[in-house]
């Protein structure tokens, strides 16, 4: 049986709208918590948009890193 965590067309269809995706091809699961570069691909990305402006525009609820 495929897993579906793997299959990207069928992962993203299931996100909820509004949902930001984001693929970083070098990636696996535990690199997004250890690699070396992690926060500089991730983690001030997903801060950046899940951070309210100052602007009063509609931000993301959710972002997933593929």
């Amino acid at each position: 049986e495929k897993d579906e965590i793997s299959d990207i067309p069928h992962l993203t269809a299931r996100l909820p709208r509004g949902t930001v995706i984001e693929v970083v091809e070098e990636y696996e699961h535990l690199d997004f918590l250890w690699a070396p570069s992690a926060k500089q691909l991730a983690w001030d990305h997903m801060i950046k948009i899940l951070k309210p402006s100052q602007k009063k525009t509609k931000r993301a609820s959710m972002v997933s890193f593929i």
